[in-house]
């Protein structure tokens, strides 16, 4: 998914339909700095309201417990991106098959 340079809140579904199944995620940017280091890109969990988080590097969560430190079902990630440039965001998401 790409986030337009100045984009807010751009919501991206991690699990449709099924909540709770994640075991493995991965966020990953094409960039996450720029010449301004207070510009940031930045994501929240589920709802719009929720706390900001920096990406500033690949965040990786492994196992539902690490995942589970996002949220208890994290459906959904809404991205932020005050860099000047656009980027691209990459997720890979393991899920239990079998639940």
């Amino acid at each position: 998914i790409t986030i337009s340079a100045g984009a807010a809140d751009k919501e991206m579904n991690l699990q449709p339909g099924g909540n709770n199944l994640a075991e493995f995620l991965l966020i990953k940017s094409s960039s996450y700095k720029d010449a301004d280091p207070l510009h940031t890109l930045t994501y929240k969990v589920n709802d719009t309201g929720a706390t900001a988080i920096m990406l500033d590097a690949p965040h990786i969560f492994i196992c539902k417990g690490a995942v589970g430190i996002l949220d208890a079902a994290p459906t959904k990630l809404f991205f932020t991106n005050s860099l000047s440039n656009d980027v691209t965001i990459d997720i890979l998401i393991g899920r239990d098959a079998t639940p």
